[in-house]
């Protein structure tokens, strides 16, 4: 899902996408990890009630699973010119199809020594 900007409404809206696409029986418990952008910890958010939003601390970027995958992302726009908003988001929607065609290497990328200490306790 690609946005065309942040705000509460956007991020309310890739909330509910979030929790049909990935809990489509409403069964499970997703937990999200976030920064603190304002958006993220807006009082207005209303959040799914089978998902609980978890706040990284500030200025940890290190304990970031998304941060490697941004730049993953930019990659393929960076240092380009582009003619349109559409071929920015058509190059950006192929990166993000590739990435989730190759799970390997999202998870070289994101698979934090912290998260798999998290995963071997439980």
């Amino acid at each position: 899902m690609i946005l065309p900007t942040v705000s509460v409404e956007a991020m309310q809206v890739a909330l509910q996408q979030f929790d049909r696409a990935m809990n489509p029986t409403g069964r499970d418990i997703i937990v999200l990890l976030l920064d603190g952008a304002g958006w993220h910890t807006s009082p207005q958010i209303r959040v799914p009630p089978n998902m609980v939003l978890v706040n990284f601390p500030p200025y940890t970027p290190e304990l970031s699973p998304a941060e490697p995958l941004v730049g993953q992302v930019k990659r393929p726009v960076a240092n380009r010119t582009f003619k349109s908003l559409d071929e920015v988001e058509e190059v950006l929607s192929l990166e993000c199809q590739r990435l989730m065609a190759n799970p390997s290497v999202v998870r070289s990328l994101t698979f934090f020594p912290w998260i798999r200490n998290v995963l071997n306790s439980i």
